[in-house]
C-alpha cells in the first residue's frame, strides 16, 4: 500500500496527465480544438441536424446525484460532441502512402549506396536504432551489428537524408508546422525540418513544454502566447482557417508525436533507398532494439511524454515487428561513450583507467554536466559516474532570445513587419516563427557560431518592408549592425551557465578525492568558438585540458547506438502500461465537452450537471519506470444532504480498444458495456465530521461537499493502487495486481499469494 497523501498534495487535472501546462492554458487549447473541428463538420456537412435527447439512466452517480425526472428539451446546437472530429493520427504504414519525392528533383537527392557485399544476410545480427529528438535539431542513427560490439564508429550509421530540401545535413531542425502547404506547386512541402512553405508558421522548441515549467510566470506567457497565437479564440479566425489553424492548438506530446510521425516516415523511406531490398528485412525479420534519449534532469512527466510521442509515432513494434526491446538513456551518458570511443580511435590517449573526467553536453535548449571515472578501456569501454548530474536550461536557443529581444527593442512598432506571424519575441515552449524570422534566424546561427574568432562586428539585411528603418547605430538604411560588445553581451547568460556547471561538477569530483584532468564537450553550442575559448580560459589554471570531437554535433545520437550494442544488458528495458484506467464523476456540464443526454439538474446546487463522465487516470502506453511508479490525482467533490449517507461504493474502470485510432470514451452510458469493472472501494466518510466540510445552502436546505482527492497508481510489476483520501485521512483504498498483464516469470513468482483478486482496506 502506498504512503498516505498529505491534505496538501497537488491537484493535478487528470485529464491532461500527459501535458505540463496548466489548466487555464489547456481550457484555451481545447476550446480552441473545438471550435476548429467543429468548422470543419459544418464546412464538411452544412445541413446536418442532430437530435439532443434527455432522461435518467441507471450508472454511476456521487451521492448527490438526482436520477429523477428529465433537464431540457431537444435542441440543435453545433457544439455538440457527436460533430467534433478526431486529431489526425500519426503515420501508419497500412494507411498512408509512401513519401513522395517530385521527379524533376531526382537528380538532386542523394542516398547512400549499401555498402554490403552480394551475399549479405541479415542472420544472426539486429538492428539498434537511436532517437535524439533535441529542442532545436533532432538526429536519427542506426547499426546492425552481428555481435554485442561496435568494431569502428563507422559501423553506426546516420542518417543524413531526410527528403527533398533538407540540405543532406546530419540533423534536421525540429521544427513542425500545420500550415497548408503553399498553393498551385507540383510538389507539396512536407511542413517539418526545413521543408517549409513561405508562409508557414513554424511550431519551434515544442521538446522544452514537455516538461513542467519552472515558474509561474512561464506558465502565465504560455497562456497569453497560445491564447494571441490563436487570435484570442476568435470564431472568424478560426472560420478563416477553414479547419486549419497556423497555430496548432494541439497539446505538445501531440506537436511532438506529429513531428516525429513525419521523421519515421522518413526514416522509413531511407531504410528503403539506402539498402534497396533489405529496408522491408530489416522492418520484418531483425530483432531491434530502441533507445531514446533525454536530458539528465528529464522529469517522470516528460520522460513519459517523450516516450509516448516516439512510440505512437511509428517506432514501435507495429512498423518493426520483431523489436524486442525498449531503453532510455540520459543524452550525457550517451554522449559520453561516444566521445571516449572518438578519443580512443583518433589515437588520443588521453584518459587511461582510473583517470576522470567531466562531459559537458552543451545543446539547444539544456546544457547537461556529468563527471565520470574510466573503469576500463578494453576491451569494452567502462564509465562510473561521480557524484550527481547537473541540468540547466542555458542553451544557445537562450543567446537566441536574447538577440530577438534586443532586436524588438530597436523595431519597437515595426516589429510585426519584421515577422507578423511571429508572437512576442520571447523563448517559450511553444514559439512561432514566419518565413522571414527564420531567414534572419539562420543568418544569424552563422554568426553565433563564429562569434570569438576575431570578427569585430556583425552586419545583415533585414528584409524589404524595413529596408529604410533607422534606430541610432544599431540598425541604419535596414542593415543591422550588431557591436562586439552587445554580441559578448547575448552570449553572456548562457556561457556563465554552462561554466558554473563545469565548475560544479569538478568540485564535486574533488570532494570524492578525484582529479579532473580532461572536459569533453559534445552538442551543437559546444561548436561555438566564444564558449570554447572562455571554457579554455576558465579550467586553464587548474591544468585541465578540453576536447571537442570531431563529430561532437551528433555524439548523442551515435551514443546512443553503442549504449543499445554495447551497454544493454546494464540497462532496464522501458515497458508500458498495458491499459486505460480510470474512474467516474458527476461534473458541471459543458455545452461544448459534454453529451447532451448526460444533463441532469443536482438537487443539493440547483446546478446542470453531465452525469458519469470518466476520467482516464493512468493512459496505455505511459511509461512505467522501474524507481517510481506511475501516479496521477484527481480532486474528486462529493456532496452530501445531512440524512444522506456518507458511505458508497466507488469504482474503478479498465477499458481497451484494439483500433488505437478510437477515443477514449468520455460518458459512462455509452460504453458500460464496453468497461471493465477492476476495484471497487468502499467509501466510509461518516466518521469525517461535517463542520470540516464546505457548507452551502439550496432552497433552504443545508449541503457538505467534501474534496476528495483520488490518487490512481501502476507499478512497473503491474499493481493498481487507488486511494481516496480527505484532509489526510484515507477514507477508502485498493489495491490488486492484474495477474493477465504479468509475464509467465512473474506468474510464477506470484502463484504463492493469496487468491483474492483485490484487496479492500478502509
Amino acid at each position: 500500500m502506498a504512503s498516505e497523501p498529505s491534505y496538501d498534495d497537488e491537484f493535478v487535472p487528470a485529464h491532461r496527465a500527459t501535458s505540463p501546462r496548466s489548466l487555464s492554458t489547456e481550457l484555451a487549447y481545447e476550446t480552441a480544438s473545438r471550435l476548429s473541428n467543429i468548422n470543419r463538420s459544418r464546412a464538411a456537412s452544412p445541413t446536418t441536424q442532430y437530435a439532443i435527447g434527455a432522461g435518467a439512466h441507471n450508472y454511476p452517480r456521487s451521492p448527490s446525484s438526482n436520477l429523477n425526472g428529465s433537464f431540457g428539451d431537444s435542441h440543435d446546437d453545433f457544439l455538440v460532441e457527436n460533430q467534433l472530429d478526431e486529431d489526425e493520427p500519426a503515420y501508419n504504414p497500412e494507411l498512408d502512402a509512401p513519401m513522395q519525392y517530385d521527379r524533376r528533383f531526382a537528380s538532386k537527392i542523394s542516398f547512400p549506396s549499401a555498402k554490403f557485399p552480394a551475399n549479405f544476410s541479415f542472420e544472426g545480427r539486429r538492428l539498434v536504432i537511436g532517437v535524439d529528438f533535441g529542442t532545436t535539431y533532432s538526429g536519427i542513427a542506426f547499426a546492425t551489428p552481428p555481435g554485442e560490439t561496435i568494431g569502428k564508429l563507422e559501423e553506426v550509421h546516420l542518417m543524413t537524408n531526410y527528403g527533398y530540401a533538407m540540405n543532406n545535413d546530419n540533423k534536421i531542425p525540429s521544427v513542425n508546422s500545420y500550415s497548408e502547404p503553399s498553393l498551385n506547386k507540383s510538389r507539396k512541402e512536407r511542413q517539418f525540418g526545413r521543408d517549409l512553405s513561405p508562409n508557414a508558421v513554424a511550431m519551434v522548441n515544442s521538446k522544452l513544454e514537455l516538461d513542467v515549467q519552472d515558474t509561474k510566470l512561464a506558465e502565465l506567457e504560455s497562456l497569453v502566447h497560445a491564447l494571441e497565437g490563436m487570435k484570442n479564440l476568435s470564431y472568424a479566425n478560426v472560420k478563416r482557417c477553414r479547419g486549419h489553424p497556423g497555430f496548432s492548438w494541439k497539446s505538445s506530446e501531440q506537436i511532438v508525436t506529429d513531428y516525429l510521425a513525419k521523421v519515421f516516415k522518413a526514416f522509413s523511406e531511407y531504410l528503403d533507398r539506402a539498402y534497396p531490398g533489405m529496408g522491408n528485412a530489416l522492418r520484418e525479420e531483425v530483432p531491434t532494439e530502441l533507445v531514446i534519449t533525454v536530458p539528465a534532469d528529464w522529469s517522470p512527466k516528460a520522460k513519459n511524454s517523450t516516450y509516448r510521442a516516439v512510440i505512437n509515432a511509428g517506432f514501435n513494434q507495429k512498423n518493426f515487428r520483431n523489436m524486442k526491446k525498449v531503453f532510455m538513456v540520459t543524452e550525457p551518458e550517451a554522449a559520453a561513450l561516444y566521445a571516449i570511443r572518438w578519443l580512443k580511435e583518433d589515437h588520443i590517449d588521453v584518459l587511461t583507467e582510473d583517470d576522470s573526467f567531466v562531459l559537458c553536453d552543451a545543446g539547444g535548449g539544456t546544457v547537461d554536466v556529468v563527471s565520470y571515472r574510466v573503469v576500463s578501456i578494453s576491451p569494452k569501454l567502462e564509465l562510473e559516474q561521480i557524484g550527481h548530474p547537473t541540468c540547466k536550461k542555458c542553451g544557445s536557443i537562450y543567446i537566441d532570445a536574447k538577440f530577438k529581444e534586443w532586436l524588438r527593442a530597436h523595431l519597437g512598432k515595426h516589429w510585426r513587419l519584421l515577422d507578423p506571424k511571429s508572437l512576442k519575441g520571447r523563448i517559450n515552449a511553444q514559439m512561432t516563427e514566419g518565413q522571414n524570422m527564420r531567414s534572419i534566424m539562420a543568418e544569424f546561427e552563422g554568426f553565433k557560431k563564429a562569434f570569438g574568432s576575431g570578427q569585430r562586428e556583425v552586419r545583415f539585411r533585414l528584409p524589404e518592408a524595413l529596408k529604410d528603418f533607422n534606430s541610432g547605430n544599431a540598425i541604419v538604411a535596414g542593415e543591422v549592425i550588431i557591436s562586439q560588445k552587445q554580441m559578448k553581451a547575448f552570449f553572456d547568460d548562457c556561457v556563465d551557465g554552462v561554466l558554473s556547471l563545469v565548475r560544479d561538477q569538478v568540485l564535486q569530483a574533488e570532494l570524492e578525492g578525484k582529479r579532473v584532468t580532461n572536459i569533453v564537450m559534445v552538442g551543437g553550442f559546444a561548436e561555438s568558438e566564444y564558449l570554447q575559448k572562455e571554457m579554455k580560459r576558465s579550467m586553464g589554471y587548474r591544468d585541465i585540458t578540453l576536447h571537442r570531437p570531431q563529430e561532437s554535433w551528433t555524439a548523442v545520437v551515435r551514443g546512443a547506438v553503442i549504449t543499445g550494442v554495447e551497454h544493454m544488458g546494464e540497462l532496464k528495458p522501458l515497458q508500458s502500461c498495458p491499459k486505460n484506467y480510470g474512474i467516474c464523476l458527476n461534473e458541471d456540464f459543458s455545452g461544448i465537452h459534454d453529451n447532451w443526454d448526460d444533463r441532469f439538474l443536482e438537487e443539493s446546487t440547483s446546478r446542470v450537471m453531465a452525469l458519469g463522465q470518466l476520467h482516464w487516470l493512468i493512459l496505455k502506453g505511459d511509461l512505467l519506470d522501474h524507481k517510481e511508479a506511475r501516479s496521477q490525482v484527481k480532486n474528486c467533490p462529493f456532496t452530501f444532504s445531512q440524512t444522506q449517507s456518507r458511505k458508497w461504493k466507488f469504482e474503478v474502470y479498465e477499458w481497451d480498444h484494439e483500433n488505437p485510432r478510437v477515443k477514449l470514451p468520455k460518458s459512462y452510458h455509452n460504453t458500460r458495456k464496453e468497461l471493465r469493472t477492476v476495484l471497487q472501494i468502499d467509501v466510509d466518510m461518516s466518521s469525517i465530521p461535517l463542520e470540516v466540510m464546505h457548507k452551502t445552502h439550496n432552497n433552504g436546505r443545508p449541503y457538505w461537499t467534501a474534496d476528495t482527492m483520488c490518487k490512481m497508481t501502476y507499478t512497473i510489476n503491474h499493481v493498481l493502487e487507488v486511494q481516496l483520501v480527505f484532509r489526510g485521512k484515507v477514507v477508502g483504498a485498493a489495491s490488486r495486481v492484474m495477474k493477465e498483464h504479468l509475464t509467465e516469470y512473474e506468474r510464477d513468482d506470484e502463484a504463492g499469494d493469496d487468491d483474492d483478486d483485490y484487496s479492500i482496506s478502509d
